[in-house]
């Protein structure tokens, strides 16, 4: 079982319901150019963001705006998006996107996206398979950190070094292979279960061996 232990800061964010009458919630997706530094990840719509008032120091302000029915949901988006021009921040692209989800059921995605890809130059991915056993019982056991974040996901990885005594485990000039596991967990499922991301579906993991 892989367990966190480093979280990213999230402040104000309420994760859970208190009514089951309130079901449904809104995913914003923003719209921003590759690259640009500070976009904001794909998140929940929050109570401020609904009010026609705009109060950021209201009381639950940041929590996520919940909707007895879908239908209530569609019409706030469509009051979000209004009638009028949409002025865009600095590298955003166009206007969001917004997906109303069943708060119960979720989108129908997973929690985490496959951690594969995730190479800077100095690791290679490897199959689970391949690995020596006791390297992926350590992976498969370890505690990840928080590492960096992208637009939809962040990366929560572990790094352990092999065994300089194991040829297995060392390259041809016995130089000792480092191992990692990746994974990606989605935004909003980071922000859903921010009281407790042990409750997170932390799946799809990825391997890497140094090169």
């Amino acid at each position: 079982m892989v367990h966190y232990i480093t979280a990213p800061a999230t402040v104000g964010v309420n994760q859970r319901r208190d009514t089951m009458a309130t079901t449904y919630a809104i995913i914003e997706t923003p719209n921003y150019y590759t690259g640009t530094l500070g976009a904001p990840q794909e998140s929940f719509v929050k109570n401020h963001d609904i009010d026609p008032e705009g109060d950021f120091n209201a009381d639950g302000a940041y929590d996520i705006a919940f909707f007895e029915t879908r239908e209530e949901a569609e019409e706030a988006i469509r009051t979000m998006e209004g009638d009028g021009p949409y002025y865009l921040s600095h590298g955003e692209a166009g206007r969001p996107n917004y997906k109303v989800v069943d708060w119960d059921k979720g989108d129908n995605e997973p929690d985490c996206y496959k951690g594969t890809g995730e190479d800077d130059g100095s690791w290679e991915e490897i199959d689970p398979d391949d690995l020596p056993e006791d390297i992926k019982h350590q992976l498969d056991s370890a505690n990840v950190e928080f590492s960096s974040s992208k637009d939809d996901y962040d990366i929560y990885e572990w790094v352990i070094d092999g065994d300089e005594d194991d040829p297995e485990q060392c390259d041809e000039d016995g130089d000792v292979y480092s191992y990692r596991i990746v994974f990606c967990p989605r935004s909003v499922a980071i922000e859903r279960e921010s009281d407790d991301l042990g409750n997170i579906n932390w799946e799809n993991p990825g391997y890497y061996r140094s090169k």
